[in-house]
């Protein structure tokens, strides 16, 4: 069977539980302690997007949001993503874009990873959702090559949650999302390591297996040497070739350049046993 698995599919650690509601059915839980303000220099919403900087610029309330969904997946609880969903749910209700719904979708995405190995059937609902919306960010704007990205990374992660004829034309649909965004930005770093991330878990008998996704890591880091995702998964990629020496050097520089990012020090620790 085809099996993979997206950029975050092994981060659903205790810790991080919350309630997985899709967002805006439920009422707000108590107030919790708000999230540590994170430095702005940092900030960047490298994780969600590099295209689409100059719609973030032209959306006020959708900026401050894409800022909060960054901090919420990188450094945040299930229940700040929550609180973000929502508030971008809300905002998506009122005007709906292709951006709107791509950063919506995302969010929907990064809870739905936390909880598909402790929670598959919630973590499957949430995917769901998280396609949903990255489908109306195509549509309305065709163009838009990251959330074609992102929909082929929810579409894939939906392949072992499902039985073997959906398997394959869910495959299918992936493989043609991943290859509309990479005609569309084929130097976006951030579709790079979307489509290594998709190369990598793919069996070796179908084309795929780290030799087949090292040179898109490395193209993403080239790329963007500072992509902490492109980093954290080119040094998995190198340690799973044997490249010990390799993936040393890189884990290095992500405790230089990303120690706040739980995210993917979680990442590190699940593959490497690294900590920063």
């Amino acid at each position: 069977m085809f099996m993979l698995r997206s950029l975050t599919i092994l981060i659903s650690l205790a810790a991080f539980l919350g309630t997985g509601e899709a967002f805006g059915q439920d009422e707000p839980k108590a107030e919790k302690p708000a999230l540590v303000k994170a430095d702005a220099k940092k900030v960047t919403v490298r994780l969600q997007t590099l295209s689409g900087q100059k719609a973030l610029k032209a959306d006020a309330p959708l900026t401050a949001l894409a800022k909060e969904l960054e901090t919420a997946a990188d450094r945040g609880t299930n229940e700040d993503l929550e609180k973000v969903g929502k508030k971008l749910s809300e905002l998506t209700a009122e005007k709906s874009t292709s951006w709107r719904e791509h950063f919506l979708g995302l969010a929907h995405w990064q809870l739905a990873s936390r909880f598909e190995q402790v929670n598959p059937e919630q973590g499957k609902k949430l995917l769901v959702e998280a396609g949903k919306a990255l489908e109306k960010a195509v549509a309305a704007d065709p163009k838009n090559a990251e959330a074609h990205a992102a929909l082929a990374m929810t579409l894939a992660q939906r392949i072992d949650m499902t039985d073997m004829q959906e398997t394959m034309m869910l495959a299918m649909e992936a493989q043609e999302h991943l290859a509309t965004a990479r005609d569309l930005e084929p130097d976006n770093p951030i579709i790079l390591a979307h489509a290594g991330v998709f190369e990598y878990f793919k069996p070796e008998e179908y084309g795929g297996g780290p030799k087949t996704s090292l040179p898109l890591f490395e193209a993403a880091h080239k790329s963007d040497p500072h992509y902490g995702d492109a980093m954290v998964w080119l040094a998995i990629n190198r340690q799973a070739l044997g490249d010990s020496k390799g993936a040393k050097e890189l884990t290095k520089l992500i405790a230089k350049e990303h120690s706040d990012n739980q995210r993917l020090q979680q990442l590190l620790q699940v593959f490497l046993q690294e900590d920063f």
